[in-house]
């Protein structure tokens, strides 16, 4: 798919109408099969119009093999622009910028009038002023791709998305389909992989019947990982849209039951919409919510605790910001501020830092969440502070890019 859209690219920017209509015909597969139907009906007539375009209209098939079927602002080699982009960069631009309608004009049938009547003048009085100074606005022959800045950026970006994959390792073990960014296993229903052949089943079936009245079947079309839900009837495997099932219970509802709230006391969808989000990863917990119900369940049941033997564990994250950094204080004497601090708070102490093996824990999905496809790089180790009575200390240390973003 990456391969097709970078043919139709280079096909719009060079004004290559024989590989445009080559990638317009790639593409009608994906189309169909992902149930873009009104993309694959429309791609599906342009492609039937314009195959007939050399013996119905010849002069219009002369010009645009010679990439006329692109429109142009400049006469370089990657020039080309589609309809919709030129409206884009021209006119809706113009309407958009400083003098445009919408600063502070109005859109009323008097000010577009004033607006679109005066832009040819105001054009004639740009270029008779550029004419007067000798000053002019032309652009160079380089394209903005292929400079060194924008290749390096390339390249970075490239090297990245390989970083990525390489220390998630997605494509090691079974052959089955996932989401390298949640973890999350298809089953064996899912044909995401195979859409190719069945676009290709699907354009068969448009073949000699009337575009209008063709409807397009949701079983024929690809079961992706986001709509894996399945139920087996009668032996055979049906698909079940939650969003739809719910809409269903609760039209049946009003029929059945007096009260409806009592059909929302059971869930209606793949996993407990109560402890995962839509995108499959377990909700946030609200801690400050947990720690109130904590401190309340404390109170009521009070005893009394005998603080002779009692050991602390702290969480170092929260204790670097206990005591303020001097400017010029070097590591030494930060470490021992915070170690004279614990002895003279706190009897007996182990201070835990941020810090998870290579092995999937809890925290893997809090990372995903906080990271927002950011690539977290995590060094494997560990710090743990032991502080004692002798003032003893030992540590391993544990790094990851946000506590140097802190830094």
């Amino acid at each position: 798919m990456v391969q097709i859209l970078r043919k139709f690219i280079k096909a719009e920017r060079t004004g290559d109408w024989n590989l445009h209509l080559d990638a317009i015909s790639a593409m009608l597969p994906y189309l169909a099969a992902s149930g873009h139907n009104l993309y694959t009906k429309s791609a599906y007539v342009y492609l039937m119009k314009m195959q007939k375009l050399p013996k119905d209209h010849p002069e219009v098939f002369a010009a645009f093999q010679k990439g006329h079927h692109v429109m142009r602002r400049s006469e370089r080699y990657w020039a080309g622009l589609s309809s919709d982009l030129m409206i884009e960069q021209v006119l809706m631009r113009s309407v958009k910028t400083a003098g445009g309608l919408t600063r502070g004009r109005g859109m009323g049938d008097v000010q577009r009038s004033q607006w679109l009547l005066s832009m040819p003048a105001c054009g004639e009085m740009n270029q008779a002023v550029q004419d007067l100074t000798g000053i002019g606005y032309h652009t160079s022959e380089q394209h903005k791709e292929e400079s060194q800045a924008r290749q390096k950026r390339d390249k970075d970006d490239i090297l990245t998305v390989l970083s990525f994959i390489k220390d998630r390792d997605p494509f090691k073990g079974d052959d089955s389909l996932r989401n390298i960014e949640n973890g999350i296993t298809a089953d064996s229903s899912v044909n995401a992989d195979s859409a190719e052949e069945v676009g290709k089943g699907i354009i068969q079936s448009l073949v000699g019947k009337n575009i209008m009245d063709y409807t397009f079947r949701k079983k024929q079309q690809l079961i992706t990982l986001g709509n894996k839900t399945s139920v087996k009837i009668d032996g055979e495997l049906v698909e079940v849209d939650p969003q739809l099932l719910f809409q269903r219970c609760t039209a049946v509802a009003n029929t059945l039951f007096d009260d409806i709230s009592v059909i929302f006391q059971y869930e209606l969808c793949s996993v407990p919409s109560s402890l995962f989000d839509s995108n499959g990863l377990p909700r946030e917990a609200h801690k400050s919510v947990l720690s109130d119900s904590i401190w309340n369940l404390v109170k009521s049941e009070t005893t009394e605790i005998n603080t002779e033997h009692v050991k602390y564990v702290l969480d170092g994250g929260s204790l670097i910001h206990r005591i303020p950094w001097v400017k010029g204080q070097t590591f030494t004497s930060i470490c021992e501020s915070y170690v004279q601090y614990v002895i003279k708070h706190y009897a007996d102490a182990t201070i835990v830092f941020d810090g998870y093996p290579d092995t999937p824990t809890l925290k893997d999905v809090t990372h995903v969440r906080r990271t927002k496809g950011i690539l977290v790089q995590r060094w494997n180790s560990l710090l743990i502070c032991h502080v004692g009575r002798k003032r003893r200390f030992s540590c391993q240390i544990h790094i990851t890019n946000r506590d140097l973003l802190k830094c």
